[in-house]
């Protein structure tokens, strides 16, 4: 919202990643989960599409369903989550502990994919 009540005007994607099209890191997948590191819940500095950001990855979150969140294309959250991951502002969260199955879970699945 502008200042006289009227909402904002929608900013071009080029203008939030400063014209680039490209992270500077390459590993930044859809499902990479991130975190809000100390530092960068403290930046103030920071514009204000990466302090959204920053905002919504204090808890973690897949680059996928933070760009979902902030309503803007995947390709412009990853140029603007690898600024933040190399400013040390995010860091990627250890998805190990995500990812890992239920070993009772997949036993369970493993015996019904059997009796098929």
């Amino acid at each position: 919202m502008r200042d006289d009540g009227a909402p904002a005007r929608p900013v071009a994607a080029y203008v939030m990643t400063g014209g680039r099209t490209r992270p500077t890191r390459a590993r930044v997948l859809p499902d990479t989960v991130l975190c809000t590191t100390e530092a960068g819940c403290a930046d103030t500095g920071s514009v204000s599409e990466k302090r959204a950001l920053l905002a919504d990855l204090r808890r973690p979150l897949s680059l996928a369903e933070a760009a979902a969140r902030q309503r803007i294309p995947i390709t412009v959250a990853r140029v603007l989550v690898s600024d933040l991951l190399d400013d040390g502002l995010l860091a990627v969260h250890a998805q190990a502990q995500l990812d890992s199955p239920d070993p009772e879970f997949m036993k369970k699945v493993l015996r019904g994919l059997q009796k098929l």
